[in-house]
C-alpha cells in the first residue's frame, strides 16, 4: 500500500470530532500565514489527490519528473532523490515515480527504502520489466537469492517489448550473478 493510500485511509477513518479538531488547528495555522490549510484538508477528505487539492498547474508533475530524470542522468543523486520523493507524494499512482525513487534509494544504499519503493511500483505495474529487474537486483544485493531468481523467472515470461529488450543485457548479467552465487 502506498503512503498516499495509507494517508487517505487514515483520513477516511477520522471521527467527526477528530476532523473538527484538525480543522481548528489548520485554521489557526492558516491565520498564521500558512495558506488555506482547511481547504486543503477538506479537499483531501473529499478524496482529491494532492496535486488537485493544491491546485497545481497542469504539467507540474511532468516537469518535476523531467527534472528528476535529468538530475539523475547528470549524477545529481541527492537532487533526484528529493524530486522523486516529492513526486510519490504528489502523484503516488505513477509507477515511474516509485521506480525512480527506488533506484535513487538503492544507489544511496538505503536498501529498506528501496525495497518499499520497488514494492509500491510493483503494486502499480506487476508486469513491468524494469520494476522486476530492479527489485531482483536489490534482492541479490540483500542476498535474497531465491527471491532474485523467482523475479528473474517472472521477467523471462513478460511479453517482449522495447523496454524489456533495453534491459535484457543487464538482466542476463544479473541471472549469471544469481547462478554464480547459488551454484545452480
Amino acid at each position: 500500500m502506498t503512503a498516499a493510500l495509507l494517508a487517505q485511509r487514515m483520513l477516511d477513518g477520522l471521527s467527526d470530532t477528530a476532523r473538527a479538531e484538525m480543522e481548528d488547528v489548520l485554521a489557526e495555522l492558516s491565520r498564521g500565514g500558512q495558506g488555506d490549510l482547511v481547504a486543503l484538508f477538506s479537499a483531501l477528505l473529499d478524496g482529491q489527490d494532492l496535486t488537485t487539492a493544491l491546485n497545481l498547474p497542469d504539467g507540474t508533475v511532468a516537469l518535476l519528473y523531467a527534472q528528476a530524470h535529468a538530475r539523475f542522468n547528470a549524477g545529481q543523486l541527492t537532487d533526484a532523490l528529493g524530486l522523486f520523493q516529492a513526486l510519490v507524494v504528489l502523484a503516488p499512482k505513477v509507477k515511474d515515480h516509485w521506480l525512480g525513487l527506488g533506484i535513487c534509494l538503492r544507489l544511496s544504499n538505503s536498501l529498506a527504502g528501496a525495497r518499499l519503493a520497488f514494492a509500491a511500483a510493483l503494486d502499480l505495474a506487476a508486469d513491468c520489466p524494469a520494476v522486476t529487474y530492479h527489485l531482483a537486483e536489490l534482492c541479490l544485493a540483500e542476498d535474497k537469492l531465491d527471491q532474485a531468481r523467482a523475479l528473474m523467472q517472472a521477467f523471462a515470461t513478460f511479453e517482449d517489448s522495447s523496454l524489456k529488450q533495453t534491459i535484457l543485457p543487464e538482466a542476463r548479467r544479473l541471472i549469471t550473478a544469481i547462478h554464480l552465487r547459488t551454484g545452480a
